[in-house]
């Protein structure tokens, strides 16, 4: 599943708004994905929507 940053506050230096990152595991509510420095970190769902393709 791929997923599209809305909102970077306070990860500013590990995410960017209006990109997409790859899901590597689900939490209740968390994703699991790769950030901008290559670290594997969960971050909170309410920094992503999930990125349907046009």
């Amino acid at each position: 599943m791929l997923i599209e940053c809305v909102r970077n506050d306070g990860f500013e230096d590990q995410l960017t708004a209006n990109s997409a990152y790859q899901v590597k595991g689900l939490g209740e509510n968390s994703y699991l994905i790769e950030n901008d420095r290559e670290d594997q970190r969960w971050y909170g769902r309410q920094h992503f929507a999930i990125k349907i393709d046009d």
